[in-house]
């Protein structure tokens, strides 16, 4: 009964440890409905919003414009991040006295397994920056990227900022589950060796010949 014990506890333990190694694919945006705010008090004012589902190509970028005042912006989201090209026109960031720059995303639902946000980093290019202040903040589920300036910064036509995100993720099922199935299997080692130890005449021996 024993042996049947032990060994059931290590064929179970070794499936769902294999069961496991197929988890599901690692979370990402792709598949989400985002959303992207842009606003620039200082040029006209400019604050638009626009919303996209998140896809592996190019087909998901979009374009922020108002009537009226010359600012393009290109949105593009990718599966951690998003990426914002001015098209036309140019403005400088503000002091701090002033009021930012902002760029928002927002909705950010991770597919595949849940996460949340734990933080976000910029990458630029802008022509000019001489000294710009990044402030960013975040909640769960949304980035802002505030920007102003102690020195000489703009933005350019062709000038690219990119926010890359920071995540963490819950533990997925299958892993909960490789970490059960090896429990079980080191159960039943532990069981058969008790079993070995408290009965050695069971244990099988051969005779050379």
């Amino acid at each position: 009964m024993i042996k049947k014990l032990a060994l059931a506890a290590s064929v179970l333990g070794a499936a769902l440890g294999t069961f496991a190694l197929a988890g599901p694919a690692q979370a990402t945006l792709i598949g989400d409905s985002v959303t992207v705010r842009i606003a620039v008090p200082l040029q006209g004012p400019f604050d638009e919003t626009g919303s996209t589902t998140v896809t592996a190509d190019a087909s998901d970028a979009f374009e922020l414009t108002k009537p009226g005042n010359n600012l393009v912006f290109r949105v593009d989201p990718f599966d951690a991040g998003l990426v914002v090209t001015l098209l036309q026109g140019g403005f400088a960031f503000g002091v701090p006295s002033q009021d930012p720059t902002v760029i928002e995303f927002s909705d950010l639902q991770w597919q595949g397994t849940p996460g949340r946000v734990t933080g976000a980093s910029i990458v630029e290019n802008f022509s000019l920056n001489l000294g710009l202040i990044t402030d960013i903040t975040f909640t769960d589920s949304s980035v802002r990227v505030a920007l102003t300036r102690l020195r000489p910064a703009s933005w350019s036509a062709g000038d690219v900022l990119t926010i890359n995100l920071e995540t963490a993720h819950a533990l997925p099922e299958p892993a909960s589950l490789a970490l059960f199935g090896v429990g079980l299997l080191s159960l039943g080692v532990a069981v058969r060796r008790r079993h070995c130890l408290a009965h050695p005449h069971l244990q099988s021996s051969s005779t050379p010949s």
